[in-house]
């Protein structure tokens, strides 16, 4: 009979470690659980925060257009197609035209760099000579 004793108590110590395994998991997994929800309630709250946001967005936005269509309506009935002639004239321009626009901003840039003026002349500082430190002052 004593040699029955142990094979009892091996069955009933695994019982025991099996519970506490449980109940000891289950308490850790709750926690982690109950963090999860809080952070994910506070994601939501995000969200309907940001739909929110969204919503009141586009409702000043619609709000604008509706103003400057209002306001571009006032403008062409007083007379006043001046915004609406400025496309135009800018659609208006030959390519030539711009080819040489963009010519002379690039000649004007070239100088710039180069250190001469519109006339030519190099720009000099007010001082006379020419900067020699590298860092400048």
């Amino acid at each position: 009979m004593s040699s029955d004793v142990p094979f009892l108590l091996l069955p009933l110590v695994a019982l025991i470690v099996a519970g506490a395994t449980y109940v000891v998991c289950r308490w850790r997994f709750a926690r982690q659980m109950q963090a999860i929800e809080k952070r994910l309630a506070h994601l939501e709250a995000s969200r309907q925060s940001a739909d929110e946001r969204t919503q009141q967005a586009r409702r000043q936005v619609e709000q604008l257009q509706k103003d400057l269509t209002a306001a571009r309506s006032k403008a062409a009935a007083a007379g006043k197609g001046a915004p609406a002639a400025a496309p135009a004239a800018a659609a208006a321009a030959t390519p030539a035209s711009r080819l040489q626009d963009v010519e002379s901003l690039l000649l004007e840039g070239d100088r710039a760099h180069a250190g001469q003026a519109k006339g030519g002349r190099p720009v000099r500082p007010a001082h006379g000579f020419a900067d020699t430190l590298p860092m400048g002052e």
